[in-house]
């Protein structure tokens, strides 16, 4: 590639805007083709041309090879009727891809050339941070316009409220449970269900919640194996004291431990290797091997392994195992995400218009906001994810009642009732218990000493 002819391209830049690029990166998301579809729209109706971008960031580097079909070109011209049928479908019609390779400094000039070398003078980035990152350097080091649109799953985009793609992913995984629970009603057994979401655990909560599960692991709150154990012994057990033979656990992505990453396999075929050319003979290199092997699996945190674990701390309940995978990122985006991309779309079209050049938009408190994309991927996520919900789940699981009858208090179906300070009166207030199964209680406790769960009810304020 020529310095001289990309320097003479990037002239175009400096003219008003006529034609923008939109590609989509990363994981897929529900909701992409109704984002796709808005830009485009949105575009041509304020007199804009579009070109959409197959297989994101690779194939902007890669561009169009000459005498390829419209087929097989990587950036193609959209119409109105180009992005037809579309709005209720799954996954994204410019299909994506990952390119790790976009770090390389040249490789981002590649794709830069190419898409001024197609008349592109601004670019609409469809993905999560890592999308967002790659749009950043691209604006920052070649001048190019750029405006993400928060397309994930995970939710893990915390300048905004929701990502799109959420809401359907939430859907999926509840209607995905609730077919569980009537096979695990039905057998009496417990399921440990793995949800996606990497390292956040807005999915596991959400879907928990709504499908009424006894215990939900989340990465924002940090626990030893062990202690996780513990914690869904102590549910299951609860859920035993009111007859209930089943029941359903949510893992999030972020908690589990799988025992074969790329770099351990490899590392495990790699000494097996060696052990080969060094004139090993068979027994020692099926040893070695098995061995490789087992040390792999030692440090397994994964449905299965919790199943196993429970089954051995308590030997009479049948615990299997559920991933659902890539499910989640499939299916016809739910009303909410087709509604969220198709503002985001226009909007991202209007910063355009407007002279943002690496911003990102999103929703933020029901208004849709637009804010600079290092901004926006340096907002950290909350300790505990939706504090609100996981006490909710709390309460639901019945946890907090269960805790009061083993410290000694009595515990009915509407609450629990606690000496106040005044005799022969009870305080309701004081029933509501502290966030977390770890707590003692919240300020009231310390306030009024002798209301401590620590200690049984005496006869101050009670008959007898």
């Amino acid at each position: 590639m020529d310095q001289a002819a990309l320097a003479l391209l990037k002239e175009s830049l400096k003219q008003p805007l006529t034609c923008i690029g939109i590609l989509t990166s990363g994981g897929d998301a529900p909701g992409m083709n109704a984002a796709i579809r808005s830009v485009t729209r949105a575009a041509i109706h304020h007199g804009l041309r579009v070109k959409g971008v197959r297989y994101g960031y690779r194939g902007l580097y890669e561009g169009n090879r000459p005498g390829a079909t419209e087929e097989e070109k990587n950036i193609v011209e959209l119409k109105a009727g180009s992005v037809g049928d579309i709005v209720h479908r799954g996954g994204t019609m410019l299909h994506s891809a990952r390119l790790p390779e976009f770090k390389n400094p040249d490789i981002r000039t590649q794709a830069a050339y190419n898409a001024l070398k197609e008349g592109i003078q601004a670019l609409v980035v469809l993905g999560g941070d890592g999308s967002f990152f790659g749009a950043h350097l691209l604006a920052s080091e070649h001048g190019i316009p750029v405006i993400g649109i928060p397309c994930t799953i995970d939710n893990d985009l915390r300048y905004s409220d929701v990502t799109i793609g959420f809401d359907t992913a939430v859907n999926t995984a509840v209607n995905a449970i609730n077919e569980l629970r009537d096979t695990m009603n039905s057998h009496d057994r417990i399921s440990i269900v793995e949800v996606m979401g990497r390292n956040c655990g807005d999915i596991a909560i959400q879907a928990g919640v709504a499908a009424g599960a006894e215990a939900i692991l989340v990465p924002e709150v940090k626990k030893s194996d062990e202690a996780w154990i513990n914690h869904i012994v102590t549910k299951l057990e609860m859920s035993r004291r009111r007859n209930k033979r089943y029941g359903i656990i949510v893992v999030a992505e972020g908690c589990t431990r799988h025992s074969q990453t790329p770099s351990e396999v490899q590392k495990a075929v790699g000494e097996t290797l060696r052990l080969i050319d060094r004139g090993a003979d068979g027994a020692v290199v099926r040893e070695r091997l098995v061995q490789v092997l087992a040390d792999l699996k030692i440090n397994e945190f994964t449905p299965d392994s919790i199943a196993q674990d429970l089954k051995k701390r308590m030997p009479d309940i049948d615990a299997r195992g559920t991933v659902l995978g890539h499910t989640q990122r499939g299916g016809s985006p739910s009303a909410s995400d087709r509604i969220l991309a198709s503002r985001l779309g226009l909007m991202a079209v209007e910063q355009l218009l407007n002279g943002c050049r690496a911003h990102a938009v999103g929703i933020k408190g029901g208004q849709l906001i637009c804010r600079p994309i290092p901004e926006a991927i340096a907002v950290k996520r909350r300790r505990l994810s939706q504090r609100e919900m996981i006490r909710l789940a709390e309460i639901l699981a019945m946890y907090a009642q269960v805790r009061r009858a083993a410290c000694g208090f009595p515990v009915s179906d509407a609450t629990c009732a606690f000496p106040s300070r005044r005799a022969g009166t009870f305080c309701r207030r004081a029933a509501m218990p502290r966030i977390g199964p770890e707590g003692r209680g919240g300020r009231i406790w310390r306030r009024y000493p002798w209301r401590s769960p620590t200690r049984p009810p005496t006869a101050r304020g009670l008959a007898g």
